[in-house]
């Protein structure tokens, strides 16, 4: 069994050096006490035992065959990652993205051309163009939301008018807010850079 000293050497039993006191290494063996017991009983001398696992996480996400270290319930766990890389592609729809082996065949729909706009880039089948279109309309649902964020207290105001009781908010500034909030697609910068007028919800 394998252990990681105070000085992040990883080595099988040994004797060492713990507050100048000479520790043998039969001390770091587990006799008939708990396993909670026996990890207490290292981490007082800083020692950690190390288990190897298999590597269970995405092998793209690390060098082909680097080494891992997690510490995970008192244990140093020592994990290597699949040491063939995957290339990734995208879903020329979704923009799901998949690994693929490098000789291995590419799926139709697939490229592994990385979409530099994110949620907004569309495939043309050559290359990503952003998605005007798409922005737009996720511009727009943004816009009706907040100006039914609103509405109920113009209906208020009105509702209040109605029986001769003094409104609540000033219907010059909501009247004012939704119009700003409807123009928002005659700005220039529309559907790319939106300036948003200060909201009118309170606190």
């Amino acid at each position: 069994m394998q252990y990681q000293y105070s000085d992040g050497t990883i080595n099988t039993a040994r004797q060492f050096i713990h507050e100048n006191n000479v520790v043998p290494a039969s001390y770091l063996a587990r006799s008939d006490e708990t396993e909670q017991a026996w990890l207490a009983r290292l981490e007082g001398v800083d020692v950690i035992p190390v288990r190897q696992e298999p590597f269970d996480g995405d092998p793209n996400t690390h060098d082909p065959g680097e080494k891992l270290k997690t510490k995970a319930n008192g244990w140093l766990v020592i994990s290597y990652p699949n040491p063939i890389a995957k290339v990734p592609h995208w879903n020329t729809s979704t923009q799901e993205r998949m690994y693929i082996l490098p000789d291995a065949d590419v799926p139709p729909g697939y490229t592994d051309l990385e979409p530099e706009d994110g949620e907004y880039s569309r495939w043309t089948g050559e290359v990503w163009e952003y998605n005007l279109e798409r922005k737009g309309s996720v511009v727009r649902a943004e816009r009706d939301k907040r100006i039914e964020e609103i509405i109920w207290r113009i209906q208020r105001y009105e509702s209040e008018t109605r029986l001769e009781l003094k409104p609540t908010d000033d219907i010059t500034a909501l009247d004012s807010h939704v119009q700003e909030l409807r123009d928002i697609t005659n700005q220039t910068g529309f559907p790319t850079d939106v300036e948003w007028p200060q909201s009118l919800l309170k606190p």
